[in-house]
């Protein structure tokens, strides 16, 4: 069995291709965020943790961590969608391979924008408000906080990757590039 870990910046295209790895092959998801409250907090919320040091190992993953353990038992590939991987010290034993999808910045910004104002969109209308503001803290909070975050993850949890994977072209392509990685098994 393997845990394969993907990791990447927000909108790096985690999701996008962990559900097409899903849809080819016989293997279990996880996604760190169904874990993680960290990042459905407020960006205020955000940038007081990254400024006073964003230590990932403050977050306890143990629900992730037994949810990985029982879809192991269960399925010979488990891919794991995760901001941290090997980073957080919860995650590290358990993974086998960890892959960081490398995308310029500027398009993980814009895409995590566009994937964000389609969900406020799908909402209720009176949340328009609330969520325009929740926008536009993000965007205000891009210099200071999202983009040394981005440079972090991408130096650190980049650094511990197996294989860095360039996740700029078309999600066929991005597949294309991971498909001599995955276990012959899957």
């Amino acid at each position: 069995m393997s845990v394969i870990a993907i990791t990447g910046t927000m909108g790096s295209g985690k999701s996008t291709i962990a559900q097409a790895l899903s849809q080819q092959f016989s293997c279990a998801v996880l996604c760190e965020d169904e874990f993680n409250p960290a990042f459905s907090r407020s960006a205020q919320d955000v940038a007081t943790w990254w400024q006073q040091g964003g230590d990932v190992q403050q977050f306890d993953f143990t629900l992730l961590v037994e949810a990985v353990e029982r879809a192991t038992a269960n399925s010979e590939l488990v891919l794991l969608e995760t901001h941290f991987g090997r980073q957080h010290g919860q995650l590290r034993p358990l993974i086998d391979l960890q892959l960081w999808l490398d995308v310029p910045f500027d398009i993980a910004f814009v895409r995590k924008a566009g994937q964000l104002c389609r969900q406020f969109a799908a909402g209720e209308p009176q949340d328009a408000v609330a969520a325009l503001q929740w926008m536009a803290d993000f965007c205000d909070a891009w210099l200071n906080v999202t983009r040394p975050m981005f440079t972090w993850q991408k130096s650190v949890i980049g650094g511990q990757s197996d294989e860095r994977i360039n996740a700029e072209p078309s999600v066929a392509k991005v597949l294309q590039q991971m498909r001599h990685l995955l276990p012959q098994a899957a």
